[in-house]
């Protein structure tokens, strides 16, 4: 089971046992399956628990719609891959056209011999090659062509998927931007880490003076205002994850039911005939479904960050080691009878969110390479 690390907690990326999942039969369908961001912290917190120092979902929805996705995306390359391997290396094909052109096409003198033909003779020369030509294209390998006339509703979803790819890109550099939902949990984590640093300033002036006593009781107080404002942050980080994923969300699910029309009556590829047409229609779905794992792997992560910080305190007030080390915990940090009143800039500090950030970044990164196919 593979761990990320979410701001200080280890937390399980594959939760519980999965639940059967139906892939869906259309785009919208994957859409419209994909979790939810959580309302409000309060219910992120009912459906995430914290076990020793692991924050988890007790919901399988995302577990088992990532499982499926990740089939169906393995589904599609591997249809890229058997169009790939059906042409080889397309040594056939240039021996048909190097016989029809009295030359090896690959042999640069016969390359330069017809560089230096007259215009007139280029001419006849490719108007003589261009039955041989097309022949080539249109010869059946693995029950496609390299080119050719494909079905009417072919050509309809390949100028759809033609379309999409050239107006998708502002969709998705939003998403993968400064201010986009890819970057959300790593911003959440640095808005978390100045807060708690500021807090954790405040905490130490409990210590200017007074007796042990009022001491520990200032501690105590700061400590609850520290959870408190951390929550309170969390929920105001989360409404604006909301709108931004909302409005990609919407973006997403038009597309993929704009595009639905056109895949389905050219059965999602399977009644293209030539190679440029399954594969754009293939690239088509892929970049669909790109998206569609971003916002899922977004959502999952909302749930996570949103509940961590009161789950945290409820574990801390139990007696337990706190799961967010270097936050709140200021009695057994500063006081007299906890840790020695040792300095707070010795002490664990929320870790970054590397591993969690990446997994996004990673997937927002697909996202943009389908524009470059």
């Amino acid at each position: 089971m593979g761990i990320i690390n979410r701001g200080g907690l280890l937390a399980a990326c594959c939760f519980v046992p999965a639940v059967a999942f139906a892939a869906p039969a259309t785009l919208v369908g994957w859409f419209d399956q994909l979790p939810k961001p959580p309302k409000s912290a309060a219910e992120a917190q009912a459906k995430v628990r914290l076990q020793n120092g692991r924050v988890e979902i007790s919901d399988a929805a995302f577990a088992s719609y990532l499982a499926e996705l990740d089939a169906k995306e393995a589904a599609l390359t591997q249809q890229n891959q058997h169009i790939a391997e059906s042409f080889g290396d397309g040594s056939d094909m240039q021996a048909e056209l190097s016989a029809a052109a009295g030359g090896d096409l690959n042999d640069p003198e016969f390359i330069a011999k017809l560089e230096a033909m007259s215009d007139a003779e280029k001419i006849a020369f490719a108007q003589r090659m261009s039955a041989p030509s097309q022949a080539a294209m249109k010869k059946q390998r693995g029950g496609i062509s390299m080119a050719g006339d494909e079905p009417a509703a072919v050509r309809t979803a390949m100028g759809a998927a033609t379309s999409y790819a050239q107006n998708s890109a502002p969709l998705a550099q939003a998403m993968a931007g400064p201010n986009g939902i890819v970057l959300h949990s790593t911003h959440s984590f640095e808005a978390h880490a100045r807060l708690d640093a500021s807090l954790d300033q405040d905490a130490k002036t409990c210590m200017a003076g007074g007796t042990a006593e009022q001491q520990t009781t200032c501690l105590q107080q700061k400590t609850t205002a520290c959870w408190t404002q951390h929550q309170t942050l969390a929920e105001q980080q989360l409404k604006v994850l909301q709108t931004q994923w909302q409005s990609d969300y919407a973006q997403a699910r038009k597309a993929a039911q704009e595009a639905d029309k056109t895949l389905a009556p050219a059965r999602y590829g399977e009644a293209a005939t030539s190679v440029a047409g399954k594969t754009l229609l293939l690239n088509h779905q892929g970049q669909l479904l790109s998206t569609a794992k971003l916002l899922a792997q977004s959502s999952e992560k909302a749930w996570l960050d949103s509940a961590k910080w009161q789950l945290a305190q409820q574990q801390s007030a139990n007696g337990e080691l706190s799961p967010l080390p270097g936050s709140c915990g200021y009695v057994a940090m500063y006081g007299r009878s906890g840790s020695n009143g040792r300095s707070g800039s010795s002490r664990s500090r929320l870790a970054p969110v590397n591993d969690a950030a990446k997994k996004a970044q990673d997937s927002a990164k697909k996202v943009l390479d389908w524009l470059k196919k």
